[in-house]
């Protein structure tokens, strides 16, 4: 016989319950799309120019450094914060652009590559209206019924078997 490499989310063990492989098989497909979907989303507003927007104002930087330098022991040193005030603006700009190709991919105007990019699902939470909040801090669940799911736990499992615990 000829062995041969199989990815392990491909992997149906006999005693895996076939409606858990198949949730499994599939989540791993969806999470797969959507890792896929996120790189080329990043890619895009990665290669995006930040050259042409405006850096944050100086009253801006002031402020910041302001706030982040308001301690003791930062207080009576000097320190050379240059490089962290160009990593800000970088990270400014990129949010700016972010921010510009969501609007387009939004809108739907678009006939170049930008058409291969769909938001990702986690970036829906900015688009989506939230949900009202619930009055009180508990959330109801609905009642368990143990024996049923002893049933199905001991049904679908061979850590119940004197065999397997004995081998163990």
């Amino acid at each position: 016989a000829e062995a041969e490499w199989v990815p392990r989310v491909r992997v149906h063990f006999a005693a895996e319950d076939p409606f858990v492989f198949s949730r499994r098989f599939a989540g791993a497909f969806h999470a797969r799309a959507q890792a896929e979907l996120m790189l080329r989303y990043n890619l895009f507003v990665d290669s995006m120019p930040t050259e042409d927007l405006p850096p944050l104002s100086t009253d801006q930087i002031n402020r910041m450094l302001r706030f982040a330098l308001n301690t003791k022991k930062l207080k009576d040193k000097l320190m050379e914060t240059s490089q962290l005030i160009s990593e800000v603006n970088l990270e400014y700009a990129r949010t700016m652009n972010r921010v510009a190709f969501n609007r387009m991919l939004v809108k739907g105007s678009g006939d170049g590559p930008a058409t291969l990019v769909a938001l990702p699902d986690s970036y829906d939470f900015a688009l989506a209206p939230r949900p009202a909040a619930p009055a009180c801090a508990t959330v109801p669940l609905p009642g368990l019924d143990f024996p049923h799911q002893f049933s199905e736990f001991s049904f679908r499992t061979l850590l119940t078997k004197g065999e397997v615990i004995s081998a163990l």
